[in-house]
């Protein structure tokens, strides 16, 4: 099977950053990343990839993206996070 074919989003760098408990298991490496993604990542609906890129225009990407992707907490510590930029793309 090639893992990336099924899942062509997955970024191991950005799923090692973002899961600090899989950091701590000293996974660096992208063949390492791969295995608690498939055993527990998939299941759990867990980020593999950024939403907003630095550059990207926040009001113009669908807000299904994060709903669909993201769970709750994710999505209010990100409007919370970004409110600055979102006031000022939709004025």
């Amino acid at each position: 099977m090639n893992f990336y074919k099924n899942h062509p989003n997955f970024d191991w760098n950005f799923y090692v950053g973002i899961y600090p408990h899989i950091k701590r298991a000293n996974i660096n490496t992208e063949k390492q990343a791969i295995q608690p993604y498939l055993k527990y990542g998939i299941n759990e609906n867990r980020r593999t990839y950024p939403i907003i890129a630095t550059n990207m225009n926040i009001a113009s990407i669908p807000f299904n993206t994060f709903t669909k992707t993201t769970n709750q907490i994710y999505v209010s510590y990100a409007l919370t996070m970004f409110k600055q930029r979102f006031m000022t793309n939709l004025s």
